[in-house]
């Protein structure tokens, strides 16, 4: 079992006007091995959003998302679906 990851994410934003945007991001994520079992975990999240603002710098938003995981032991690759 991991309990630590490492990754990145990019995100861009589409104003529809000064109140509401639309969000896309999506990252990759390496879950570090917590026991000594060999197996290599990755996730690659795609999220979808929107953002709404009631001032220019107080607003929320909520996204919703899809992730493709691989799991990896000795050069063997297995898709988690």
């Amino acid at each position: 079992r991991t309990s630590f990851g490492i990754g990145g994410s990019l995100e861009g934003d589409y104003a529809v006007d000064n109140t509401l945007a639309l969000t896309l991001n999506a990252g990759y994520i390496k879950f570090l091995q917590k026991n000594n079992n060999g197996l290599k975990l990755g996730v690659i999240p795609v999220l979808a959003g929107i953002k709404y603002y009631f001032t220019p710098s107080v607003g929320v938003y909520a996204e919703i998302g899809y992730d493709k995981s691989s799991l990896c032991q000795a050069g063997l690759a297995f898709k988690l679906q």
